[in-house]
């Protein structure tokens, strides 16, 4: 007895590794059969292959560091964990992390979007401004990047946040109001000697 029933010899689904990809069709029909006389071939099937690489979104680095007089911050890059088949967006908002009220960083919080092509696995975020306010003697101020959200968003991973620290580099030059005073022994103390700076601070000196 010939069973009625057999198994498609298995076979090999390659994985590329590449993710955002569209489902791939492939297509198995009859083409002969021997004996064929009274064998009917019947309909062929479609095999969907589905992609299932997932890919993550990632500052380069967990930190940058910039001076207020750098004026713009530079060389901040989102990378890809692998390559992608179609074009993907990726929202970036910025806020506050542990920074004094007064620091401003183009003029507001910071939102981008970055666009990556097929094939992309690294581009670079858009400058931003970073206001010198020539306060001196701040301590470090603190501001978070965040990924807000992607599009399309299945398969795809958000990394961390990154945390821009911008440092203090306004000098404070200590003065006396004038070079030369003059006072008369019969004054018995002196008057008006006065200790000046040449910019604010944000802290006792």
């Amino acid at each position: 007895m010939i069973p009625q029933h057999w198994k498609q010899p298995d076979f090999d689904i390659t994985n590329d590794i590449t993710a955002l990809e569209t489902d791939e069709i492939y297509q198995l029909s009859f083409i002969s059969s021997t004996p064929s006389q009274d064998v009917t071939l019947g309909n062929p099937t479609t095999i969907t292959i589905t992609d299932d690489d997932v890919v993550t979104v990632s500052f380069g680095s967990l930190t940058y560091s910039f001076s207020e007089g750098a004026g713009q911050s530079s060389g901040i890059n989102i990378s890809l964990s692998t390559s992608i088949a179609q074009a993907l967006n990726v929202t970036i908002t910025g806020g506050p992390g542990a920074q004094p009220s007064t620091v401003v960083i183009s003029g507001s919080d910071v939102d981008a979007t970055v666009i990556f092509q097929a094939g992309d696995v690294s581009v670079p975020l858009p400058n931003f401004g970073i206001t010198d306010d020539t306060t001196a003697l701040e301590t470090n101020e603190m501001y978070q990047l965040s990924f807000n959200s992607s599009a399309p968003s299945q398969y795809v991973t958000l990394g961390n946040p990154t945390t821009i620290t911008i440092t203090d580099d306004d000098v404070v030059t200590v003065n006396f109001g004038s070079l030369t005073y003059s006072f008369s022994e019969g004054a018995g103390q002196s008057s008006g000697i006065n200790i000046s700076l040449s910019t604010s601070i944000a802290q006792a000196l």
